[in-house]
């Protein structure tokens, strides 16, 4: 009785032992948002010195983002391998300024969906999971017209000038200047914790640009506007097989 009891324990613990080994195959979520900017939407409105004493501002949007992916990486080895299906937004804001007191801001704001796939080194193996990855992402424009215009030319001392009116204008901008797919390049550092849970920061430069211009007949042009943002996320992943 006792040598079939004792067979059982070991058989119980051999059993444990097995499942609690990590395998190579993981999944997960993440979830996070990052700072997105475009420094380069001004040369499509104004390309040249057509007048002067007029100023132009861009800044950045904070954008969200979420990425389903899976990670190939067997235990305690250097490198992993990541791909993944990727949400994220792409925008621009510039604001213009004249010695007239004129004044206008247009901003945009793509969303993409897409693919994402990352080389993941792990110079630590077993110590820890620190990592840098380096990759990319490519992902479809879900809304080329996802463009706003704000502005003063209304007011009535700008009246003899003839601006049309915002929403018109607004119409005019989102018919000629279209957001385009994206293709970036990537790379970040991050660390998947042994409960789970997983922090990633990484830096995204898109190769393509982000708007295009139709022709038209108000001197705006096409210029290179690569899309630059950084992100921060948080996910949890766990092990599949």
């Amino acid at each position: 009785m006792g040598t079939k009891f004792n067979l059982l324990i070991l058989f119980i613990v051999s059993s444990l032992s097995l499942s609690a080994q990590e395998g190579a195959f993981n999944a997960g979520v993440r979830l996070g948002g990052g700072y997105s900017v475009n420094s380069h939407v001004d040369k499509i409105l104004v390309s040249e010195d057509y007048y002067a004493n007029y100023s132009f501002d861009n800044k950045g949007q904070f954008v969200p983002s979420a990425e389903l992916f899976f990670l190939y990486r067997q235990p305690a080895s250097l490198w992993g391998v990541e791909a993944g299906i990727a949400y994220y937004n792409k925008t621009a804001r510039v604001r213009y300024e004249d010695k007239n007191e004129l004044n206008y801001t247009l901003s945009t704001r793509y969303h993409h969906l897409g693919l994402a796939a990352y080389f993941n080194l792990y110079p630590f193996k077993a110590k820890n999971s620190l990592h840098v990855s380096l990759g990319g992402r490519i992902g479809a424009n879900l809304s080329p017209s996802n463009l706003t215009y704000a502005g003063n030319q209304e007011d009535a001392k700008f009246s003899a000038l003839g601006y049309p009116n915002l929403k018109e204008t607004e119409g005019i901008l989102k018919a000629k200047l279209k957001g385009r797919p994206d293709a970036a390049l990537g790379a970040g550092i991050g660390f998947d914790f042994p409960f789970g849970m997983t922090l990633d920061l990484r830096y995204h430069y898109s190769l393509t640009n982000s708007i295009k211009t139709e022709t038209n007949t108000y001197n705006w042009v096409e210029h290179d506007n690569h899309n630059q943002q950084i992100e921060l996320t948080v996910g949890y992943m766990i092990n599949i097989r």
